[in-house]
């Protein structure tokens, strides 16, 4: 089975807006074109978070205008998006969801979102409630393989001023999945580039952006933005081995690459 992971589209459709005028719609209509173009259409696609720039009932309406509607979705928030217009807009079309079960013959996986999002802060948090949903969900399919997707990654990339708006209480994420060995990987967002790290024991896969791509500042630690087209991961499961694949979006017509 296959997963199709898009991240930080921050969509702007307000002429105010920064990424307004880098065209972000269209980086993310050529990167579901791509996906179109895949000789196996995913089973699901799963979008972590930074759906909009600013959270607008305009930019969520922007974005569903996009989906397709033959492939199911789990919509999950980041930290510039709003939850409540969020809902407004797509829980109506039936696309935001936070898990969902795929099965193919013998070989099962249980895709589990979670919301890391802070209203009107950078980093990222998961809340008492957030991290209870998710041990009674491991615990009541402790047989199934699990993948878990949230914005926020876990872990520290080595860019000071990334690492302080990461998850700030991965240590409870940690002690939420210690006991279950049936989480096969971890998906986030949030970093605008791919990262790959082993987090205790657990794979953890950043997916590079639709918007622009961060440079990875190892030395000054600043963020700020590269050139570069659109990104996407694959994310196949055969029932005993993840296997995760950056794709780089070819930008169609007169688009510019940054």
């Amino acid at each position: 089975m296959l997963i199709a992971q898009v991240t930080d589209i921050h969509i702007g459709v307000r002429s105010d807006c920064a990424t307004a005028k880098i065209a972000n719609i269209e980086r993310l209509a050529n990167t579901f074109r791509q996906i179109s173009k895949l000789q196996q259409q995913p089973d699901l696609i799963v979008f972590t978070g930074d759906i909009t720039e600013s959270g607008s009932i305009a930019e969520y309406r922007a974005f569903a205008e996009n989906l397709s509607a033959d492939i199911p979705c789990i919509v999950l928030p980041g930290n510039h998006d709003l939850i409540e217009n969020m809902r407004v807009v797509l829980e109506p079309r039936g696309i935001v969801s936070n898990t969902h079960f795929l099965s193919r013959g013998d070989t099962s996986l249980l895709v589990v979102g979670l919301d890391s999002s802070v209203q009107g802060e950078s980093h990222g948090f998961l809340s008492g409630d957030e991290l209870s949903r998710l041990a009674s969900t491991l615990r009541e399919h402790s047989s199934t393989p699990t993948l878990l997707a949230l914005h926020h990654p876990p872990i520290n990339c080595g860019v000071d001023r990334l690492d302080r708006i990461n998850l700030t209480n991965a240590v409870e994420l940690a002690n939420v999945i210690a006991p279950h060995d049936q989480v096969v990987g971890i998906m986030t967002g949030h970093y605008h580039r791919a990262i790959f790290a082993k987090w205790n024991t657990t794979a953890v896969a950043v997916c590079p952006s639709v918007a622009r791509p961060l440079a990875l500042n190892l030395v000054s630690g600043d963020i700020c933005y590269a050139n570069g087209a659109p990104g996407f991961m694959l994310h196949r499961w055969d029932g005993e081995c993840l296997v995760s694949a950056v794709v780089e979006v070819e930008l169609e017509g007169s688009l510019p690459r940054c």
